[in-house]
């Protein structure tokens, strides 16, 4: 085993991937476990301390790799990041703004399930568009839109969690 407490890879150099936004979900779990079985700590009981807290350490940025890879919105904002992008400081276009104000209005206005499920359903559609959208900027070196449609999936994320909330809820009454 190699463990180094320096020169941390990007996610997508540990995982053997190539730095893209669509990925093969089955090779990143594939590749996952395999890392895993490698580094995981518990295979190391015998050895020194400080080689299994190496291991702990390398095992835990294997979990966050994969917890980042694995979530579109969590992957769109990495690779901004390894862009140069501050993306926590980053701010929405009006159009967006606008829009979510809309969206938001619209779940408070939405009074039964019916009406629930179609805003998510609504909203799940415009996620799968971002992804889309997301794609081809990353793919396109498009920085910029990838920016663009990323702050728009932080918020489509967002008001969709409102709704299942929502739904949640008036479901129990």
């Amino acid at each position: 085993m190699n463990f180094s407490s320096k020169d941390k890879k990007s996610f997508f150099d540990l995982f053997g991937l190539l730095e893209k936004y669509s990925l093969d979900q089955d090779n990143l779990k594939s590749c996952y476990v395999k890392l895993q079985q490698q580094y995981h700590p518990d295979r190391l009981t015998g050895h020194s301390s400080s080689l299994r807290m190496l291991a702990a350490q390398q095992s835990a940025y294997i979990n966050e790799g994969f917890s980042v890879l694995n979530d579109p919105l969590s992957r769109a904002e990495y690779m901004l990041q390894l862009s140069g992008i501050d993306v926590e400081n980053s701010k929405p276009n009006m159009a967006l703004l606008e829009k979510a104000m809309q969206q938001r209005e619209q779940l408070m206005e939405a009074c039964d399930l019916e009406d629930l499920e179609e805003l998510s359903q609504a909203q799940e559609e415009e996620i799968a568009s971002l992804y889309i959208a997301i794609s081809n900027a990353f793919d396109q070196k498009e920085i910029s839109e990838a920016m663009n449609c990323t702050l728009a999936l932080r918020y489509c994320t967002k008001i969709n969690d409102e709704i299942q909330q929502k739904i949640r809820v008036i479901g129990r009454k």
